[in-house]
């Protein structure tokens, strides 16, 4: 009976100082809401903050957030979801360079692609990324077959 509070006390004390050490890679600041956030979406060498539609062409996504007081923020983990008549078709994740070429493959005119990041990050002096931000960081795009105007 001694002998198992011993093994239990000692898995106990190892998983404590394993948690010590993980804490000390990523440092948790006051987090902020997410909605300050600026994006800013190039594919192509072309901005596309500007755009509410991707096309075939903007397949290759490089995706940075930005905060007034703080400068250049990292996105570690985004979420791309084809979306279809209000359902998923189909999803990827990636991170700040995001290739859609196996969504697009899917994709019809009308359709959304939907971005979503749960957590922001910001580099800190010694490169180590602190938690900046939790919560949803969304957008979203139609999907058109050519950048040309579209009628109604």
């Amino acid at each position: 009976m001694l002998s198992i509070k011993k093994l239990l006390l000692t898995i106990t004390l190892g998983l404590v100082i394993l948690t010590g050490y993980s804490q000390g890679e990523i440092a948790i600041l006051p987090v902020y809401n997410p909605s300050h956030l600026q994006l800013k979406i190039t594919a192509n060498n072309e901005i596309l903050s500007g755009r509410d539609f991707l096309t075939g062409e903007d397949n290759l996504l490089n995706i940075k957030a930005f905060s007034e007081e703080d400068g250049e923020l990292v996105l570690t983990e985004l979420r791309a979801d084809l979306v279809r008549h209000g359902r998923k078709v189909s999803s990827i994740t990636a991170g700040e360079k995001m290739d859609l070429t196996n969504l697009m493959a899917n994709a019809q005119s009308g359709d959304v692609f939907r971005f979503t990041a749960d957590k922001v990050y910001i580099r800190n002096s010694e490169g180590k990324l602190e938690l900046y931000s939790i919560g949803n960081v969304n957008f979203l795009y139609t999907y058109r077959s050519s950048k040309g105007l579209v009628l109604n």
